[in-house]
């Protein structure tokens, strides 16, 4: 059997060790700063959209308003107060 002797090959294996623990160190938190990049821009986006349907919605109610407003100044009637 080879016992290892001190020198350079045991000083190697050290070092390679060492360097592959701080890749891997590296490599995770690049995979976590990912996985929060994408998460926040999920959240991001998910906001925009109930903002545009609530947008949606409110321009939706004031035209069926205007017409409603509309419609009771060409049939000359009072306009009325109550929704639908």
């Amino acid at each position: 059997m080879c016992t290892p002797e001190r020198g350079s090959r045991h000083t190697e294996r050290g070092s390679v060790m060492a360097m592959s623990l701080a890749f891997s160190a590296v490599v995770g938190s690049m995979i976590v700063a990912a996985i929060s990049v994408a998460i926040i821009l999920n959240r991001s986006t998910e906001t925009k959209l109930d903002q545009t349907g609530a947008l949606a919605i409110a321009e939706g109610v004031a035209e069926r308003a205007q017409k409603q407003m509309l419609e009771d100044v060409a049939n000359f009637t009072p306009p009325t107060t109550e929704g639908d």
